[in-house]
């Protein structure tokens, strides 16, 4: 008996370790996006979960990945908040590139933007937002959105 729970706690110890943690293409969307001047909140994706950091209000989103272009991605979200109900937001996260504010001397940036939208369209647009994601020191930003990509408010 000693020996079937021996085997049967290797072959669970050798899954458990070879299962792949899921992460997006782009290594910058796997860091925590920080808030630029225009939010006030910082927040940390993964393809399945979504968490603000600094806004008690907003809880943690389960989210799917819909789509991961590199430059580009987009998540299907629900959305708990503590006062109102659960909402599903679709979210779009673009790699602008390399950002440099001209009110810091601060380097090693990158500026993604987030879209926000209550349709998979993204035609009923309702909120956007810019986070910078710090780099160290030999890192890029990866792919960026080509130009012709970019909605046309950018």
């Amino acid at each position: 008996m000693k020996h079937v729970f021996g085997v049967i706690l290797s072959v669970f110890l050798v899954a458990c370790q070879t299962q792949e943690a899921v992460q997006f293409k782009n290594p910058v969307f796997n860091r925590k996006l920080a808030s630029n001047v225009s939010m006030d909140y910082d927040i940390v994706i993964t393809p399945r979960i979504m968490v603000t950091l600094n806004d008690p209000e907003v809880l943690p989103a389960t989210c799917e990945l819909l789509s991961d272009e590199g430059y580009r991605i987009i998540m299907k979200c629900v959305q708990p908040y503590r006062t109102i109900p659960v909402q599903t937001v679709y979210y779009r996260f673009t790699n602008m590139g390399k950002y440099e504010p001209f009110y810091s001397s601060e380097k090693n940036l990158c500026e993604i933007h987030q879209e926000q939208c209550d349709d998979m369209d993204f035609q009923n647009f309702y909120s956007w937002g810019v986070f910078v994601v710090r780099l160290n020191d030999g890192e890029d930003c990866g792919p960026q959105a080509p130009k012709d990509q970019l909605p046309e408010w950018f």
